[in-house]
């Protein structure tokens, strides 16, 4: 995985949903800039200051995406092609213009605010809230 930041100019991540985001977290750890769905856990620490968020819509998942134990009657997000396309272009025209080059020193930043016992509050609070809603 090292080899393959150390070469990246870019890291893009158009999920459907996303736990933590792991190597959307080091790549932005390691000043990589980062393109992502506005959508799920990486908001943790991804904003529209530290990485290029794709707006979606969240909707029941499409029968042709359920597999596995995804179903219909669940939701996720699909983000916008045209703005994939067009954070992507506008990245790779403008990797050494101020506004990238902000915006991955500022992710850098961000993502050193969490630690292990920050991360392990976010789980909990959120499983604790998980637990609450089914009963």
């Amino acid at each position: 995985m090292n080899a393959l930041y150390a070469i990246s100019n870019v890291y893009v991540s158009t999920h459907h949903g996303e736990g933590w985001g792991l190597t959307l977290s080091d790549a932005m750890l390691l000043g990589i800039p980062a393109i992502a769905t506005g959508y799920s856990g990486n908001l943790h620490y991804m904003t529209e200051d530290n990485a290029f968020l794709i707006p979606s819509e969240e909707r029941n998942i499409e029968t042709d995406d359920c597999f596995g134990l995804f179903s219909g009657n669940m939701k996720w997000a699909y983000p916008r092609l045209d703005d994939i396309a067009s954070n992507m272009v506008f990245v790779a025209e403008h990797y050494d213009n101020d506004i990238v080059i902000q915006r991955a020193l500022q992710a850098k930043r961000d993502v050193l605010r969490f630690n292990r016992q920050q991360i392990r509050e976010l789980i909990h609070g959120r499983l604790s809230d998980l637990l609450a809603e089914r009963q």
